[in-house]
Parts: structure tokens; sequence; C-alpha cells
């Protein structure tokens, strides 16, 4: 299997593509880290200005509720918050390596797919660009993925980068 991307029309502009804007979503896995080295495979660097992503899954969703008793949540959460921004640090630089022009750096909190799904909403992104896990068809079907949720719900071209 390899990476696949489907572009709308609507990035063509007189049959030639022009300038894009390009949301890399990382979630510091070595699937996304993998994703970042291999994109300037995969698209122009010169015409992508990309913005990187990462979000946190609230820690209340993540601990059991029993353990908000005995659990410092401010301290966690601040210490989640250093560790998306690292990511994001870390990423933007893969992506700078290879040429790319960062524009955006950020991190957001919910849930991801959706969150990532809301950004596009304003038509502020021309393509969504996420690594996977390459689960089989039982695994993705229990477990679900946020690289599957964004190619099934996205407007705009998605590419997902499977690692081999």
């Amino acid at each position: 299997k390899c990476p696949v991307l489907v572009v709308k029309p609507s990035m063509q502009k007189n049959n030639v593509f022009s300038e894009f804007q390009v949301l890399f979503a990382t979630d510091g896995s070595a699937y996304s880290d993998f994703a970042a080295e291999k994109l300037a495979e995969l698209i122009d660097f010169n015409r992508a200005k990309v913005s990187v992503v990462n979000v946190r899954v609230p820690i209340e969703v993540i601990l059991p509720q029993d353990a908000f008793s005995y659990a410092d949540l401010n301290k966690i959460t601040e210490e989640s918050e250093i560790v998306a921004k690292e990511i994001v640090k870390d990423t933007a630089l893969t992506l700078a390596k290879n040429r790319f022009e960062i524009t955006k750096k950020y991190q957001l909190s919910g849930d991801p797919a959706g969150e990532i799904l809301e950004e596009c909403k304003p038509s502020k992104y021309d393509l969504i660009v996420a690594g996977a896990q390459g689960k089989n068809e039982i695994a993705g079907f229990f477990m679900g993925s946020v690289s599957s949720k964004i190619y099934d719900r996205s407007k705009i071209p998605v590419l997902i980068v499977k690692k081999r």
C-alpha cells in the first residue's frame, strides 16, 4: 500500500496548481513523524504553505472519574500542553528541513478528528495531511482512527501517509 491523494478540481486554477494551504495534523507518533519526513516526496514544497497542529484529548476524558480526587489535574494539563507544544515544534522542524514554509504552529484540545475538521470548515485549508498506522479492517472497525474519521468526513482533500 502507498499514500493516496485525491485532488478535487477546486485546487486547480486555470488548469495550474497554485499555492495552497496545508493543515498537517500530528500526534507525535512514529507515523506522524514518517508522514512529515516523506511529505516532500508527495507534494510540492514550493507551493505548499503548511500549518502544524496537535490536538490534545482533554485529561478529563482520559482519566477515570475516581482518579479526579487524587490527581492534580492542573499539573497534568500543564504538562500535556508542554508536550503538545514540543510535538508541534518537532514536526515543524522536520517539515522545515524538507524546505516547507511553516505558516502557523498551534495546539487544540478536544476530539482530534472533530477539531481538525472544524479547523478546515472556514475554507482556510486546501489539504489535510496525517500519518496513519495502517490498522487492519477489524482493528479499524473496533478502535477507529483519527485519520479514517478525517478521510470519511472531510470536505477537502486528505493525504494519509501510512508507514509501511
